[in-house]
């Protein structure tokens, strides 16, 4: 009995440490405030999105999360502001980018980086070329799990595969995930694949592809005065870990984060853009970010 009431008190402890302190990080009118100073004063700012579940909520059917139109006005000003560079970075396809924000002056980053368009061109380049053998195997367990979770589905991208199941129960549908990572850990053992959880969803995908990389590979050779990130999952984590610590990183969600700042959903992400979009831009230059 008292290693037990030892070990229940150890993690109420731990419980209020940790709930201090996400709100500790919570994104405070200050730090906006900051972030717009910063914003305002910077030659060669870089903006970079998540899409699902930072700049649209989630759909049950993700073919529905369309940008409306005031979100794609916003984007099209912060990337026609002179010298500032806009890079949604989203798992999403290619297909669905183009259709939803190919026509905006924004750099498109398909499939957690496996792909990307640049600002203002029509060509897709292909970053990570990887052995792709493996989605037979794993479609079969996913087609399995489709079978048993009524509500899910699979969708199929060039350099993975994602177990969706928003349409699900949402006490079966977190049981099934459950057993659904282990199943795909066990079976990716060893192999360039990896499995992370995303919002309501499992995803096995080649290693190569991630947020981290790419801003490593790509965007770090380029030096900016001012960097903004948001996203709202583990996929965005490799990214901010990688940014350099005067950044302005944001996890949408109260959960422990290598970002610097959370915010409570969508809605906060697109009032931050709203106030950087209507922000003039000041002559006095910021210090440029190290890469």
């Amino acid at each position: 009995v008292d290693a037990w009431g030892e070990r229940f008190l150890t993690r109420l402890d731990r419980a209020a440490e940790r709930s201090s302190l996400l709100a500790a990080r919570r994104l405070s009118p200050a730090n906006r405030a900051e972030m717009a100073r910063g914003f305002a004063g910077a030659a060669r700012p870089l903006l970079m999105l998540d899409y699902d579940g930072t700049l649209v909520p989630f759909a049950v059917d993700p073919a529905a999360a369309v940008p409306d139109e005031k979100l794609k006005a916003v984007l099209a000003a912060l990337a026609r502001r002179p010298g500032c560079e806009v890079v949604i970075t989203s798992g999403r396809d290619r297909g669905s980018l183009e259709r939803w924000l190919g026509e905006l002056p924004l750099t498109l980053v398909a499939e957690h980086g496996a792909w990307v368009r640049q600002g203002g061109g029509v060509e897709w380049e292909r970053l990570v070329r990887a052995d792709t053998a493996w989605k037979l195997a794993v479609h079969e367990v996913l087609r399995l799990f489709v079978e048993r979770i009524p509500g899910s589905f699979v969708e199929e991208k060039d350099l993975s595969l994602v177990w969706h199941w928003r349409g699900a129960d949402r006490h079966v549908g977190t049981e099934a995930s459950r057993e659904l990572v282990e199943a795909l850990t066990a079976l990716t053992a060893n192999t360039e694949v990896v499995v992370l959880t995303g919002q309501r969803n499992v995803e096995a995908k080649c290693a190569a592809a991630g947020k981290g990389p790419f801003f490593v590979n790509r965007i770090a050779p380029t030096r900016y005065d001012f960097i903004f990130a948001a996203g709202d999952d583990s996929t965005d984590e490799t990214l901010f870990r990688v940014l350099p610590p005067t950044a302005y990183s944001v996890r949408v969600g109260f959960v422990v984060s290598a970002a610097r700042f959370n915010v409570d959903g969508v809605e906060d992400v697109r009032k931050l853009l709203d106030d950087l979009a209507a922000t003039p831009h000041s002559r006095v230059p910021n210090r440029v970010q190290p890469a």
